[in-house]
């Protein structure tokens, strides 16, 4: 046997070797009998039909959780009212204890005048009593005639008069004083009762904010493990499907399947790269803290674990703790292009700083103060911190972003 017969019949062997496991699964996808086709499409309409309750039941999860959403959004709105009928309380209480205040400086000027009126008025007395009629006789006498002696007598009288005119004057004054005090402070009280009820008020709608977060919580977990059934109903199907196709069909599209999902998950991890290159400016020394003495950080840009739905998901920006109210302050001179609230960020701000980098101020206690369209210096005031939107707790969300970029 030469070299060249024993070539071909190696080709010969390769490509029977080939083509027999094709072979062998198109013998084993064509031996399935009609049954085993009636039994597999029967298992994936059970499975559809089960796909299609656990949507339906996914589809209800969601609708709770947007109307818990809006709740919640009603509830930050209400809540950041209160917070400013708090604050003009506070300054109604610091006016009238200023109020309060003059009043009892005016009392205590009205009795030191009254008293020293009324030692003087005791000297008169006291003098007129020593020297008794002698005294008055001296005056009449010295008349020097009819008229003028009636005229005296009637200004002895006037004199007495005028300080006892004057001292209930006086004393009047006092009184009066004394009452608008009186009412001053009944309407301290009253001021003081209604900033309690407001407190209460704002307390218990906060716990109500809570519990809305907690069922937000609760239900985006329900949704997570919704989708996981989901998922694995789909996969049953796919599978099911799967079996009814043909062999070679089902490997070739595993293949296509296989080789987008390669190309799917390079063009993610590119991308991720490309978005971790960009968290960090050109330029931070330029940018200041946002919040003076404080800089615990509770949550780091970048993949985490979210607090919520305990699944791994990229964090939009950096967390920072602090207390509500706490002043937030633009890191760098810039514009403002958007003042508003959604159920994510709550309350939050957007700057723009030129050069092509943005940052965004999330989960304000209220609605900031700055108006889209004006300019805003670096280390200015733009809002307070709060809990508002999706949130657990008084922090601040900071993103920054260059050419539209995390």
């Amino acid at each position: 046997m030469n070299k060249k017969v024993l070539s071909r019949i190696l080709i010969w062997i390769l490509v029977i070797g080939m083509i027999l496991p094709l072979l062998v699964g198109l013998v084993s996808v064509y031996s399935v009998s009609q049954s085993e086709l009636d039994a597999l499409r029967k298992k994936k309409n059970q499975i559809s039909a089960q796909r299609a309750v656990a949507q339906k039941e996914l589809a209800s999860i969601r609708n709770e959780m947007s109307t818990v959403l809006q709740r919640k959004e009603a509830l930050d709105q209400k809540i950041a009212l209160i917070a400013e009928e708090i604050d003009l309380t506070d300054e109604m209480i610091v006016k009238l204890d200023e109020e309060i205040a003059f009043q009892y400086t005016e009392i205590e000027r009205l009795a030191i005048e009254e008293a020293e009126l009324y030692e003087k008025f005791k000297k008169r007395l006291r003098v007129l009593y020593e020297e008794g009629n002698a005294s008055y006789l001296e005056v009449l006498l010295g008349a020097c005639d009819f008229c003028d002696l009636l005229d005296r007598i009637d200004k002895l009288g006037l004199v007495l008069e005028y300080d006892n005119n004057l001292m209930d004057s006086l004393k009047d004054v006092r009184q009066e004083t004394e009452r608008t005090t009186l009412a001053l402070e009944a309407n301290k009280e009253e001021v003081l009762a209604l900033r309690q009820s407001l407190a209460q008020n704002h307390a218990e709608m906060e716990e109500d904010a809570k519990e809305a977060v907690a069922l937000v919580e609760s239900l985006m977990s329900k949704e997570a493990e919704q989708q996981g059934i989901i998922s694995s109903l789909i996969s049953m199907e796919k599978k099911t499907q799967a079996d009814l196709n043909a062999t070679a069909k089902a490997l070739e599209e595993k293949r296509k399947k296989e080789e987008e999902a390669r190309k799917k998950k390079e063009e993610e991890e590119s991308k991720k790269k490309e978005q971790g290159g960009t968290t960090t400016p050109a330029n931070p020394s330029s940018f200041v803290w946002p919040l003076n003495g404080y800089a615990t950080i509770t949550s780091y840009f970048g993949w985490r674990t979210h607090p919520i739905t305990k699944q791994r998901n990229y964090h939009s920006g950096t967390d920072i703790a602090a207390p509500a109210g706490a002043s937030i302050k633009a890191v760098a001179d810039g514009k403002v292009i958007e003042n508003t609230y959604n159920s994510i960020f709550g309350y939050y701000v957007r700057i723009d700083h030129g050069n092509g980098f943005v940052t965004l101020y999330g989960h304000m206690r209220k609605k900031s103060n700055v108006a889209v369209g004006s300019t805003v210096k670096r280390g200015s005031v733009i809002g307070g911190v709060g809990s508002t939107g999706l949130s657990t707790g008084n922090h601040l969300h900071i993103s920054i972003y260059k050419n539209g970029t995390l």
